[in-house]
């Protein structure tokens, strides 16, 4: 979760590196609800994200089973941010599967 503000983390270089090597960047609702800094640097990783055309993955990370599939602020962020949606990569299935196959050719759905 590269969000909290304990990991002082350079977005620009991090978001050049997962295009660069086409990786997914996670937008974590458990650490926006619960981390400092979480939610404030969502919107600033998501700003350059966008810069960058830079794929994104939200989640849950939930460690309870009621919150399993629940993303609200993080939907939230994405929209105020008019976040495009063919970049969040799990909000599409098949992109999803898509991405996994060209990443694991092993892997078929």
């Amino acid at each position: 979760h590269p969000t909290p503000a304990y990991f002082q983390c350079d977005f620009e270089t991090l978001v050049k590196g997962a295009v660069e090597y086409n990786k997914i960047i996670e937008i974590n609702e458990s650490s926006i609800n619960v981390k400092k800094g979480s939610r404030e640097n969502a919107y600033e990783l998501l700003k350059v994200c966008k810069k960058y055309n830079a794929l994104v993955a939200v989640d849950t990370d939930s460690h309870f089973c009621q919150r399993i599939g629940k993303a609200p602020c993080a939907l939230e962020i994405l929209k105020e941010c008019d976040f495009p949606q063919e970049l969040v990569i799990n909000a599409d299935l098949e992109r999803l599967k898509e991405w996994i196959c060209d990443k694991r050719k092993n892997i078929t759905f």
